[in-house]
Parts: structure tokens; C-alpha cells; sequence
């Protein structure tokens, strides 16, 4: 098996990660960290033998993402990968999505494991907006009859706080074209104000849950907080 898991849903994708080294514990394995390694390094790690004769196992964390657009070195990271033992196990976790071209120099031999949150998510946190609340509450009531609420609630806070970034002019790092334009239309819709208030809102809430000083669950107080924008 040569495999590499990645996608924006890094709590899904960790979990696969841990479950396959767990799964493999007792056999020859080797952990490894992208930011670490030079092509010597990983070079090394493939080609030598396991001292037992047992199958050998290569888990690898952050390999290709630190790499951006340094498509070469991706390329020559790939055929050391895939020059390895066809018994070698190798996975690798990534913690973002990887784009096309660097999955086009592992496939077939390396496959690939998209772990995406549904489009549904990212169709409830665009959906909100002041007076919006009929729309976002629809699609709030769809999304949490299939998701965790404190994924959601963890997903507003973080789309809150990138809102906020945008209104004082600061693009967040990484983000594509696309993403900063769409969220830049959705930014004003909001005065600066009214996003600190949003925030305050979420703080104060995530501190009652936390502690434990409310009768809301965190689903109830998403849906307060939609109803309040």
C-alpha cells in the first residue's frame, strides 16, 4: 500500500493516519517529517532494508505541502517514493489539500485520499449575512443533521476571524484568488463593528460551553447566533 491522505478535513485525515500506524505497530516502521528531509534523507529511508526482514513501513507527515509551487522538487521527492519496494507500506499525511499537478507526479503508483468536508459547509458559512438569517438557518438545520455541531461552530469562529482580517485589509496567507475574492464580497456586507460584536458573540458562548454555564447545547447556540445577524 502507498497512499497519501489530505484534503481541508485534517481531523478525519489524522484519524486515518493514526489508525494506519497503529494497524502496522508491530511491524518494521519508520515515522517521518517532510520538514527534515532532503532527497539523501528520504532516499535513505526507502532504500534501506528492515534489520529483521520484515515488511517495511514509511509514515511521513508534511511532505509535499511545505513545498508550495516547487513542482521539480515535488517531482524528484515522487520518484524516490515510487522507486520504493512494491512491499514497502508508505503513508503520507498531508494538512491541506494538495492541487493537481502534485498528485499528477504520485499517481497511480502513490494513491490519493481526498478527506473534503462537504460543500455544504462552505455553502452555510457564505450564506451568512445580516438579514440573512432564513437562508443560513435552512442550511444550518441541513448541515447539523449530518455533522458535528462543534465542527460547524469551530468553522464560523474561523470564518468570523478570516472576515475580520479582510475588512482591516489583510489577506490571510495561502489564499487563493478565487477564495480572497469571494470572501472580499462578503465582507462587505459587514461593517467592522458589527464582525467584533459577531466575534465577542461566539467568544462569550464557546466560554459558557466550555464551562458548562448554559442550557443551550452547541447546535442551540449556533442557531442563536445565526438568528442574531
Amino acid at each position: 500500500m502507498k497512499v497519501i491522505l489530505h484534503g481541508d478535513n485534517t481531523e478525519d485525515s489524522r484519524k486515518e493516519f493514526i489508525h494506519l500506524k497503529t494497524a502496522n505497530a508491530e511491524k518494521d516502521s519508520r515515522e517521518l517529517v517532510g520538514k527534515e528531509l532532503d532527497e539523501t534523507l528520504l532516499t535513505q529511508a526507502i532504500e534501506s532494508n528492515s534489520l529483521f526482514g520484515d515488511t517495511t513501513c514509511i509514515f511521513i507527515e508534511s511532505l509535499f505541502s511545505p513545498l508550495g509551487k516547487k513542482i521539480k522538487l515535488a517531482t524528484v521527492y515522487a520518484q524516490i517514493l515510487k522507486s520504493a519496494d512494491p512491499k514497502t507500506t508508505i503513508v503520507i499525511w498531508e494538512p491541506k489539500p494538495l492541487g493537481k499537478e502534485i498528485l499528477g507526479v504520485l499517481e497511480p503508483v502513490i494513491s490519493a485520499r481526498l478527506f473534503a468536508y462537504p460543500k455544504i459547509i462552505f455553502s452555510f458559512l457564505d450564506s451568512l449575512q445580516p438579514s440573512g438569517s432564513k437562508k443560513s438557518l435552512t442550511l444550518l438545520d441541513e448541515l447539523l443533521s449530518t455533522e458535528n455541531a462543534e465542527l460547524v461552530w469551530s468553522m464560523v469562529i474561523s470564518r468570523v476571524r478570516v472576515l475580520i482580517q479582510m475588512k482591516d485589509n489583510v489577506i490571510p496567507e495561502r489564499m487563493s484568488s478565487w477564495q480572497a475574492s469571494r470572501l472580499t464580497n462578503q465582507t462587505r456586507l459587514f461593517t467592522m463593528d458589527k464582525l467584533l460584536d459577531m466575534h465577542k458573540h461566539l467568544l462569550t458562548s464557546e466560554y459558557q460551553l466550555k464551562q458548562g454555564n448554559t442550557p443551550y447545547t452547541t447546535a442551540d447556540h449556533l442557531q442563536l447566533f445565526v438568528s442574531s445577524l
